[in-house]
């Protein structure tokens, strides 16, 4: 297509046969040791129903009709899923979240941009999504902000998608978006700075989101972190 990313997906939003999601990808990032947790992440509850993992799957498979793609250790099952889900396996987690980004990456089409998405971050909006998708460009990235901190998911346009996968896997993640145009868009909630690394921060949300819940006896001193690129 000879038209920007940003333009297809907004015309799109108005097209009865084709859906604004059509070169978008996410990736959901559950390959972390969760050191500081002490357990996956991708299983901590956000209720009493589904794991913070199938949160997200649910909620994406709910946002648009694309590949979902879920980057986990040996220590996550896959589980039963549409299959526009696909499974992942990184067997070298040690190696951090680029290495898990740099993975999916290869595995995508040449002309999909794609949202990356942490599994600590249990929030999915789909309003949000058209938003982030609204100012795409193939060289930008969007990030959605609030109180001036950058949170998550991240959308990436596809030719860093694409640097991403051409190049080594040892690469800075933060050093390659420095090469591309950064985007924000300011979000009324401040769950997309959830990052839920402790004990401490689960707890904390727990109590904030479902304040009903006793699934555990943790106290809690601070809030959740900012999430970071």
């Amino acid at each position: 297509m000879e038209d920007s990313e940003g333009q297809y997906f907004q015309s799109s939003f108005n097209s009865a046969d084709r859906s604004p999601f059509e070169q978008l990808s996410v990736i959901i990032l559950a390959a972390g040791e969760s050191k500081r947790m002490g357990m996956p992440k991708a299983t901590l509850m956000v209720d009493t129903q589904e794991s913070f993992l199938e949160y997200l799957i649910k909620g994406y498979l709910q946002t648009s009709d694309n590949e979902v793609v879920v980057v986990h250790s040996s220590s996550i099952e896959p589980s039963a899923f549409p299959s526009r889900v696909r499974w992942l396996l990184n067997n070298e987690p040690k190696k951090g979240r680029f290495y898990s980004i740099w993975l999916a990456a290869k595995s995508l089409s040449k002309d999909s941009a794609c949202l990356i998405h942490n599994v600590d971050n249990p929030y999915v909006d789909k309003k949000l999504i058209y938003k982030l998708v609204s100012l795409l460009t193939p060289e930008s990235y969007i990030v959605p902000t609030f109180g001036g901190k950058g949170g998550h998911p991240v959308l990436l346009g596809r030719k860093i998608v694409n640097y991403i996968a051409d190049h080594p896997e040892g690469m800075d993640f933060r050093e390659i978006l420095k090469s591309f145009e950064r985007k924000e868009i300011a979000w009324k909630d401040s769950r997309i700075l959830l990052n839920i690394n402790t004990k401490e921060e689960y707890s904390h949300f727990q109590e904030k989101y479902y304040p009903g819940l006793k699934t555990n006896n943790y106290e809690h001193k601070d809030g959740p972190s900012e999430t970071k690129l």
